[in-house]
């Protein structure tokens, strides 16, 4: 639990993803929640089953001075996972 209690804290709200999920609702979910949250994440982890969706994600173009630079924004559970 100390894990995702510290991805989720060095989080900030960034660009929302596929899933419409913010770092900001996963905070604020009560105990219950988080603990059900990492209990999928180490399933997930265990049986290597990753849900099909976390291999989509969102391309932005981001304009730099000189140029464009495209940007991934993964699912935020699956950016979470990482962590």
């Amino acid at each position: 639990m100390d894990e995702l209690l510290d991805a989720l804290s060095g989080s900030s709200d960034s660009a929302v993803g596929p899933d419409d999920i913010r770092y900001q609702m996963l905070k604020h979910l009560p105990s219950e929640a988080l603990y059900t949250l990492i209990n999928t994440l180490n399933d997930i982890w265990i049986t290597g089953n990753f849900p099909s969706t976390w291999h989509n994600s969102y391309v932005v173009p981001v304009a730099k001075i000189q140029q464009t630079l495209p940007v991934t924004v993964p699912l935020l559970l699956e950016a979470v996972f990482v962590k």
